[in-house]
């Protein structure tokens, strides 16, 4: 069972819970020479600038080079995300992802002559291009796919600019991140048995559900007092976030920085408003689905504090993460061999960081990239919807690991020619 007392340093954690990002780089020390290897790889590619049109040859030596850039730029950038997202408080980790992003910024200014100078070529020749080229066919989606961004894919000079600020527009994410999984500090509540509790944001999950009213209450107002000296600087930063996506959204001539969200992925706005409006019209139906979970808890006043717990008594379960792992391998028995044994591999080979420490990264995501194993992060707390995360993150993990065994990166990864900051 947990120790609930207090929230573990990173160095009590066991080893076997924790990922092993030594299977991406050793050491600091080797990532420090592979950063400074791809800080030399970068110019060999910027100097094909201007020679895209010659044939399809150079194309094909572009997009390649680009791609081994990408990987093993992303590699830098999941062994340093995940560092920091192990233990926030850790300065080396802070220093390594700092490092990571300036230089996915400085990478990406400098390769972003690759989408302008793609879309300067006439579309006929790309076509003629990709018929005669075999090397050229894995990339024919993703050219399809820019051709249809033309509108909002500015002169290369433009887009080196957006792609340095880049660096800059991460800042308010970052900053919230680092407030509230490394610099805030949460109160101590009493559990159900009376017990001191240290809450963090694992615990605040588990304890608004807790079939006691009063540990609920204690966590909701306990959470949010710790936020509330900072909602001035919080609210600061989130119109600092705004600004920079309404800004980007402007600079490709988006119409609006929901379009932007969407039209990359062929997503049209009326899909996203259908939503808001099939929600907005069956909305008495959750209202009477509110008044039937009132009555079953016998409650004379409804807070958002009971909206989590279960309206029927007694059905909390217990589920350890050894029992958590079993089940799951059990449940995804009938996708067959091949998926147990990447299953197998990512329980066996530390792809999953387990539980929550002082600094770590809240809630739960399936990480990697290409290259490099899909690290999973979790805070798990033992219950059965902690369970279902780690279900849903290895979907995603084992998508992530069987499609690049079987596909080559530019199928397996489809995004724009230029690089990006990768986000979650």
């Amino acid at each position: 069972m947990l120790d609930t007392t207090k929230v573990p340093a990173r160095s009590e954690a066991v080893l076997e819970h924790t990922w092993n990002l030594g299977l991406v780089f050793a050491d600091a020390t080797a990532w420090e020479q592979e950063l400074t290897a791809l800080e030399a790889r970068v110019p060999d590619l910027a100097a094909l600038q201007g020679q895209l049109g010659e044939r399809a040859a150079t194309l094909l030596q572009a997009l390649t080079l680009r791609d081994e850039i990408a990987q093993r730029l992303y590699a830098l950038y999941v062994y340093a995300r995940h560092f920091k997202d192990s233990d926030g408080t850790n300065p080396l980790g802070q220093a390594l992802n700092e490092r990571a992003g300036a230089f996915v910024a400085r990478a990406s200014a400098a390769l972003a002559f690759l989408d302008p100078e793609i879309l300067g070529l006439p579309e006929q020749t790309l076509n003629d291009w990709l018929a005669a080229e075999p090397g050229l066919a894995v990339y024919g989606y993703e050219i399809e796919k820019l051709n249809r961004q033309r509108a909002h894919i500015r002169s290369a000079e433009v887009e080196s600019v957006i792609a340095a600020y880049g660096d800059i527009t991460r800042a308010p994410y970052e900053i919230f991140e680092m407030l509230s999984d490394s610099d805030m500090v949460f109160p101590t509540i009493a559990d159900e048995q009376g017990q001191p509790v240290q809450l963090s944001h694992a615990r605040y999950g588990r304890f608004i559900e807790s079939g006691d009213r009063r540990v609920r209450q204690d966590a909701f107002k306990g959470m949010y007092s710790a936020f509330k000296p900072f909602r001035n600087t919080i609210a600061t930063a989130l119109a600092a976030q705004v600004r920079a996506t309404v800004m980007e959204a402007r600079l490709r001539n988006y119409g609006s920085a929901l379009e932007a969200a969407l039209f990359p992925n062929e997503i049209p706005i009326e899909v996203y408003h259908n939503l808001i409006g099939t929600i907005e019209a069956n909305l008495p139906r959750f209202h009477r689905y509110m008044a039937v979970r009132k009555k079953l808890m016998g409650l004379d006043e409804q807070r958002i504090y009971d909206l989590y717990a279960s309206p029927v008594a007694d059905v909390a379960l217990t589920v350890p993460y050894s029992e958590a792992q079993q089940i799951t391998k059990a449940a995804f028995a009938p996708l067959g061999p091949d998926y147990a044994e990447a299953l197998q591999r990512a329980f066996g080979s530390r792809w999953i960081d387990v539980y929550e420490n002082v600094g770590k990264r809240s809630g739960a995501y399936s990480g990697g990239s290409y290259s490099t194993p899909p690290f999973i992060l979790l805070n798990y707390q033992d219950r059965l919807d902690d369970m279902f995360t780690l279900a849903h993150e290895l979907g995603h993990s084992m998508h992530s690991y069987l499609r690049g065994a079987t596909s080559p990166s530019p199928t397996a990864t489809i995004r724009s020619s230029s690089l990006r900051w990768p986000r979650r």
